[in-house]
């Protein structure tokens, strides 16, 4: 743990006074804000890495927030506009 991350009275984890579902939803949010503004076009590697992250949380992720970043992944390895489908 670094300096900043925390554990509640509960048990929960705090990563910069976040938990990890809620890292995970700003992190998806970035991802989506990225992909709008076809950052993945100009900063390829930077929106991989972000995506990267999402992952390794796999198994906390919705079925649907799933499907978004396998959709995210195509759209990155294609090189293609995001249209918002």
């Amino acid at each position: 743990m670094s300096k900043r991350d925390s554990v509640t009275e509960d048990g929960t984890l705090l990563i910069d006074g976040q938990t990890i579902p809620e890292r995970i939803q700003y992190r998806l949010n970035v991802l989506e804000g990225c992909l709008i503004e076809n950052v993945h076009i100009t900063q390829t590697e930077d929106v991989q890495r972000l995506l990267n992250k999402i992952a390794q949380h796999d198994h906390m992720l919705s079925d649907e927030d799933r499907a978004y970043c396998h959709s995210a992944q195509t759209i990155i390895d294609s090189g293609i506009p995001y249209d918002g489908s």
